[in-house]
């Protein structure tokens, strides 16, 4: 099911900072927007040329748009189950622009395929939605739209559009395809302030079943824990009344080894859950930086005198209601302005202590292409990871103890400056436990890590459980949407599962350094080393053979 909105900003600011604050409380996951303020840049915004029409998709994860465009007053974007068209033709053009206009709009709507759901200010008027009388663009409008099968789908007769001193109009439409006009629902123009003189509108359009899909929302998984609200104390005591006896170092089996990794994270989990607070997903729709109680209320405000400027239009007191509600306006336009202001200083300084926080959350939201996780039919998924990760033949491993003699135990201290190598603030892997709270468990019970540790290495075990991985889809911002080269996969594994390959691999680096070392010009999985090295060596060595012979020399390069 997706939920539609529909509004006329009228090049409104004030309209489209409310639009943007508060959609989280109308629930929209497509907006269709006419005369919005400005073309806004974004990802999630798609404009026409003249900047009168667009639509805005507030949460790309939920919608992989395959296919848009657009025309002077039109924008269409093409999702897999329908297509989502946003108009807006101006009062102030004569009849026969119009028709162009509505002949443009027959073109895209012919162009696109499957159902189809049109909407947006049309300026026309027609007693088949409710109006007192037909113009001739409402003529012009229904003759295209009886020529494409077309069905309006407004109910009721509540003007969408309200003017002190003017007239109410109904002019902002809906219309689909018949088959999608049956399963639209809830179709209603919402009694709330806009800070334009058109209301929003807003409805449903469910599968094509007529039924909403199993699962119409995101699922707000339960990822992880709150880590800045941890109660060390509380979590030492969970641990401790978790596991009362430390590891045994003598097992050799895999299935020991797997148990006794189960224990150390089963207890870890349950001090986490004792000590701080779980994390969610985050809320589908948060507020913008700048909303504050005080613009809540001013908000308020100038609904209830914009209605009061309404009904008294034709009275006496009609002119001072209006200006009361002007003023009121005022100053909830004063107000967003100096919140603004006031709260991109404040995250300006937060920069300085915290790089990756807010503001580079707000600065990137201009920058990013679609979203991360682009939902999508679960068998294209399938395809896309398949082509992704290839399945190979599995590799049979033979199992063997390692003696303390040939392998001795990892120490303490190797264990400390690994975890103090992990930077805090990244994200984890499936169990959702993050580097800090592995730094918080080595101030009381660092031997019991230690311990695990040291019997999966005499074991020869690398447990299962460390092997898995979050996948995560990374965008590229070219290509379809749904060909795997269009993605980055980014895999993230269990701290636990790091830590212990960082302690491998050191000891790895310590034993190739013993005898001998890598070559000087391996450049690859070093430290404070990159192929910025490898290709500075390359340009030293094609330029000392230019200058040393009179023939230019040839450069092969593969992957430097």
């Amino acid at each position: 099911m997706a939920k539609v909105l529909q509004i006329n900003l009228q090049r409104c600011r004030l309209a489209l900072d409310l639009l943007l604050a508060r959609n989280r409380d109308y629930g929209a996951d497509i907006v269709l927007v006419s005369e919005q303020y400005h073309s806004v840049s974004g990802p999630n915004w798609l404009c026409d040329p003249s900047g009168t029409a667009a639509i805005w998709v507030p949460e790309l994860g939920r919608f992989s748009v395959k296919d848009n465009g657009s025309r002077d007053g039109i924008v269409w974007a093409s999702t897999p189950a329908v297509s989502f068209v946003s108009c807006y033709f101006t009062p102030n053009e004569p009849i026969a622009d119009f028709r162009k206009r509505v002949d443009d709009l027959e073109r895209v709507i012919r162009h696109l395929e499957g159902e189809i759901v049109i909407g947006g200010d049309f300026n026309a008027k027609s007693i088949v939605w409710s109006m007192e009388y037909s113009d001739t663009r409402g003529n012009e409008l229904l003759d295209m739209m009886e020529s494409l099968d077309l069905v309006i789908v407004n109910r009721g007769n509540t003007p969408t559009f309200r003017r002190c001193g003017v007239r109410d109009s109904i002019l902002d439409l809906t219309f689909a395809t018949q088959r999608i006009a049956g399963v639209i629902s809830d179709w209603v123009v919402l009694e709330k302030y806009t800070a334009s003189d058109h209301q929003y509108i807003s409805y449903s359009v469910h599968n094509l079943e007529g039924k909403p899909r199993t699962v119409p929302e995101r699922r707000m998984e339960r990822i992880g824990w709150k880590v800045s609200r941890i109660d060390e104390g509380a979590f030492q005591k969970a641990v401790s009344d978790k596991i009362v006896t430390s590891p045994d170092l003598s097992v050799k089996s895999r299935e020991d080894v797997e148990r006794l990794v189960g224990r150390l994270m089963d207890a870890i989990v349950a001090g986490c859950d004792a000590s701080m607070p779980r994390r969610s997903a985050g809320s589908r729709r948060k507020p913008v930086y700048w909303w504050t109680d005080e613009i809540a209320l001013l908000r308020t405000e100038c609904l209830r005198l914009r209605r009061k400027a309404l009904r008294s239009r034709k009275r006496s007191t009609g002119q001072q209601r209006n200006d009361e509600y002007k003023a009121a306006k005022k100053r909830l336009v004063m107000a967003i302005k100096a919140s603004k202001e006031r709260r991109w200083k404040a995250i300006c300084k937060e920069v300085d202590d915290d790089l990756w926080g807010n503001g580079y959350r707000i600065v990137t939201q201009k920058f990013v292409g679609r979203s991360p996780v682009a939902p999508m039919e679960p068998h294209v998924m399938e395809k896309i990871v398949q082509t992704l990760f290839p399945e190979h033949e599995e590799r049979v491993y033979t199992q063997s103890v390692v003696s303390d003699d040939e392998c001795p135990r990892f120490s303490a201290a190797e264990l400390r400056n690994v975890i103090g190598c992990f930077k805090g603030g990244k994200a984890p892997g499936p169990d959702g436990i993050p580097v800090e709270v592995y730094k918080v468990l080595m101030k009381q019970h660092g031997q019991l890590l230690l311990d695990t540790y040291n019997a999966c290495i005499r074991a020869g075990v690398f447990p299962k459980r460390w092997k898995l991985q979050r996948l995560v889809l990374l965008d590229k911002g070219k290509g379809s949407a749904y060909t795997s080269s269009s993605y980055r996969p980014l895999c993230m594994l269990d701290v636990g599962g790091k830590i212990f390959e960082s302690l491998i691999r050191n000891r790895l680096r310590k034993e190739v350094a013993d005898v001998g070392g890598l070559a000087g010009n391996q450049h690859g999985f070093r430290p404070s080393r990159s192929t910025i090295g490898a290709i500075s060596e390359a340009l030293s060595f094609t330029r000392r053979a230019w200058m040393e012979s009179s023939d230019p020399p040839s450069v092969y390069n593969d992957d430097i």
